[in-house]
């Protein structure tokens, strides 16, 4: 639009209105770019980006289990957040996807591939129960969480849960359960994710 402008300006002669009329075309594209361009100057906030984000609280979630004396794989469906320093089951790590399909699957298929759905878990964890189990990602207020039956069943077999503070991205901490007998003697709050330097 601006060479155009200027084109028109160059054709009646007048060179020293360029700098105006270029000025003009730009107000309209830069009013509606500027909401998304403003967050580029946090960018060198390293700190502040998601994967760091994860990463932090994959390191809280072992230290949490670590000082409630316990040892052992996180059962998720969010495997990327807890992997830095936790090992995931690796019935989930695929995370939801193949969770969420499971029950169109035959049992024999769901045992070679190694994974797990809803009608798996009890019998998968009976054999080996998780040191933690972690969720609440990503929830929808208007249906059943994705993760429901792993929180329905980390409070049927007394899984204690452990505060998670918010993350210094402003996404959802989401929840955290620690198998019976390892966990936490205080109930209060961990405290702050903060950024490791």
């Amino acid at each position: 639009m601006a060479a155009v402008l200027h084109q028109r300006v160059l054709a009646f002669g007048s060179h020293r209105l360029v700098p105006l009329v270029v000025l003009i075309a730009l107000v309209p594209p830069l009013s509606v770019l500027w909401p998304l361009l403003s967050p580029l100057g946090k960018i060198t906030e390293v700190e502040n980006w998601t994967g760091m984000a994860a990463n932090r609280q994959a390191r809280h979630i072992r230290e949490v289990i670590l000082r409630a004396g316990g040892s052992g794989s996180v059962a998720t469906l969010f495997p990327s957040q807890v992997l830095d320093a936790n090992s995931v089951l690796p019935e989930f790590a695929a995370g939801p996807f193949f969770f969420r399909t499971a029950e169109a699957i035959g049992s024999e298929t769901i045992a070679r591939l190694r994974g797990a759905g809803v009608h798996e878990i009890e019998s998968l964890f009976a054999a080996s129960p998780p040191a933690a189990i972690f969720g609440g990602l990503f929830a929808d207020r208007r249906m059943k969480p994705m993760d429901a039956p792993l929180r329905d069943y980390a409070e049927r077999h007394g899984y204690s849960q452990v505060h998670l503070p918010p993350l210094a991205t402003g996404m959802t901490a989401g929840w955290l359960f620690i198998r019976p007998g390892a966990a936490p003697a205080s109930a209060d709050p961990i405290g702050p994710i903060a950024p490791t330097r």
